[in-house]
Formats: structure tokens, C-alpha cells, sequence
């Protein structure tokens, strides 16, 4: 039976907290660590880490249970206990438990009913272009046309399959698992896209 760790990590400078659950939580607070020195994720957690220092933050397991539901009861109790769902007492943003993590069906619906059909407002528009300015993209692209390193075919062999497509000796399917690539290469490199001379 897997074990279900609640840990605390407390914060020595403010005293702030978060509670949290994890089948290995050593492994998680390395996480935690990581995140907040490369400069990935949201969490109050790791954007803390990042201002105080790693060596400002003490971690701790609290609890130890046999079973997800019992953990996820224990984690809610804990969080409600130190208020560290507060942003002024914790780093907690959400109430705790695996279930506050799954999103049902029937609500992913509701979202994606209330957001079909609208429009990006202008300043919306505006960050995405100005975000998108200086990539390079199609024919300003170095490597646009060009076989990357990695590539799987050559141009010999790119030609010879549109020739080979093109004398209507094999299709498709038999050229992607003759050469094995996917079919949408084939079919890439017959319109030109890829592989051009």
C-alpha cells in the first residue's frame, strides 16, 4: 500500500506556510526548489522561495496515511488549521485535496461554452502581436526549407518520394512506413513544404 505524506514548509522569516501532500515528499520539496531557481511556475510558494532564499524555508512531514481520501482530509483540516489558504498566514491556493485539483466534465463544458465565440479584446491583440515581434517565422526563418540536424531524411530521399508518389507506384501510407515517417511528412514533403531544393 503507498503511503500519502502531508509536509510543511514554513517560511522562518514571516512564518507564512503551505501545506501540502505528495507519495514522495522529498522528491516534491526538491521540486518546490527547483521551480523557484529556474523561474517555473505561479505558486506564492516559489515566488517566495525566489525573495527570501532556500535557506529561509524549513520543511517538514506532519503526517503520514495509508490511503489518498484520508490524506486529502488530513491536508484540508491542516490548511484550515494554520489559515495558510490566507494570503497573510500561507501560500496555499486552493483548499487542499486531490479532488480541488480535477475539473469535472460538465464544468469544463460550462467553460468552454462561455468562451466559444468570443473575440480577444484589442489590447489583448496587441500583447500577442507585439509578443510574436522579432520571431522569426516562414521565409525570415534561417532554417525554413532547409533539412534540420535531426532530420530523418535527406533531400535525395525527400525527391524520391515525390518522384515515387508522383508515377503512382506506392501511396501515402506505404511511403511513410517504407521511409518511416509519419504520413503528414509524406504528404508535406509531396507539396513542397518540407525538404525543399
Amino acid at each position: 500500500m503507498r503511503k500519502h505524506y502531508i509536509y510543511k514548509i514554513t517560511n522562518l522569516v514571516n512564518q507564512k506556510i503551505y501545506i501540502g501532500q505528495s507519495v514522495a515528499p522529498k522528491k516534491r520539496w526538491n521540486r518546490h526548489l527547483s521551480d523557484a531557481r529556474y523561474n517555473r511556475g505561479s505558486l506564492h510558494l516559489t515566488n517566495a522561495i525566489r525573495k527570501y532564499g532556500e535557506d529561509r524555508f524549513c520543511f517538514e512531514i506532519i503526517d503520514v496515511l495509508n490511503d489518498v481520501e484520508g490524506a486529502d482530509k488530513v491536508e484540508q483540516e491542516m490548511i484550515k488549521q494554520h489559515s495558510s489558504f490566507d494570503r497573510e498566514h500561507g501560500y496555499n491556493k486552493a483548499l487542499g485535496g486531490t479532488s480541488s485539483r480535477i475539473v469535472s466534465e460538465e464544468t469544463k463544458q460550462k467553460i468552454r461554452a462561455m468562451r466559444t465565440g468570443t473575440k480577444a479584446s484589442e489590447e489583448t491583440k496587441k500583447r500577442m502581436s507585439l509578443s510574436m515581434m522579432g520571431k522569426n517565422a516562414g521565409h525570415s526563418n534561417g532554417m525554413y526549407g532547409r533539412r534540420g540536424p535531426l532530420a530523418k531524411l535527406t533531400l535525395f530521399k525527400a525527391q524520391k518520394i515525390r518522384e515515387e508518389y508522383r508515377s503512382n507506384e506506392t501511396s501515402m501510407l506505404k511511403l511513410a512506413k517504407q521511409y518511416r515517417v509519419s504520413k503528414k511528412t509524406i504528404l508535406n514533403i509531396i507539396h513542397n513544404r518540407i525538404y525543399i531544393s
